[in-house]
């Protein structure tokens, strides 16, 4: 059985070899990971601060996507943080829902959960 096989595949060799063709075996990449979480709300309201579970690839392969360079080293302002508002109208609304969906947007706003985006302040 061992002969036959190498046979079988000093004969493909060759014929790879005659055809210009590489028969090394192709390497199928790494799975792609998460980096990071993220929520998307869409203008047309079909998706409201939903956490998605697609997984943002990050490498470094060539596309035509614009790139942002992070240089860690060069500082030109601190943040200290990003700015969110909780207006006296939006409490209004919120106060307005059924007690059901109102603790259900508490929760999505300020919980700790792995579907909350953990609102502090």
């Amino acid at each position: 059985m061992k002969i036959v096989l190498l046979i079988a595949l000093s004969v493909i060799e060759m014929n790879c070899a005659k055809s210009g063709v590489d028969p090394t075996p192709v390497v199928p990449p790494a799975p792609v990971t998460n980096d990071m979480d993220f929520w998307l709300t869409k203008a047309d309201q079909s998706v409201n601060l939903q956490k998605q579970t697609v997984v943002l690839g990050f490498g470094t392969t060539y596309n035509m996507y614009p790139n942002i360079e992070i240089d860690d080293t060069q500082t030109f302002q601190r943040v200290d943080g990003f700015g969110y508002t909780l207006t006296g109208g939006s409490a209004q609304v919120i106060n307005s829902l059924a007690p059901a969906k109102k603790q259900e947007l508490l929760q999505e706003l300020f919980g700790a959960g792995s579907t909350s985006i953990s609102i502090s302040i």
